[in-house]
């Protein structure tokens, strides 16, 4: 299995744990390109004067460009951590966007803007018990 030089990722971009230290198994699970790039379409786009299917187009398309990244580039193939890197979009994307939820959904026009914020936080967090970080190794004592 080949290994890629900087950083011991595997070239299939799997986590690896005998190869990858823990913050670079972390990175592949969050969506940072698809987050950027949302991030800058939402300041150049003025979603309140466009049409929402607009929002949707947009939200789906980098969705899609997320899942099509991890797999094709990063070479992902557990369904697992593709599920985990989407859900993880999903979760971002809707802390972003959360302003111009509520022309998409009126249900959630009157709801707390911290909640995405806060399942975002909590999301996160809960990724390392999903996927633990590895035992050190454990070193022959000598007597």
């Amino acid at each position: 299995m080949a290994i890629a030089a900087t950083t011991g990722q595997t070239m299939t971009g799997q986590i690896n744990n005998q190869q990858d230290n823990y913050a670079d198994r972390l990175v592949k699970l969050l969506p940072a390109e698809g987050i950027a790039a949302l991030t800058a379409i939402n300041g150049i786009i003025d979603f309140q004067s466009s049409n929402k299917i607009w929002i949707v187009i947009v939200f789906l398309v980098i969705g899609a460009f997320v899942f099509l990244w991890a797999k094709i580039i990063r070479g992902v193939t557990s369904w697992l951590q593709l599920g985990f890197t989407v859900l993880a979009y999903v979760l971002w994307a809707t802390n972003i966007l959360w302003p111009w939820a509520g022309m998409i959904f009126p249900q959630l026009h009157d709801a707390k803007p911290y909640i995405p914020a806060v399942l975002t936080i909590l999301f996160t967090l809960f990724i390392p018990f999903v996927f633990p970080a590895p035992a050190p190794p454990q070193v022959p004592v000598k007597s």
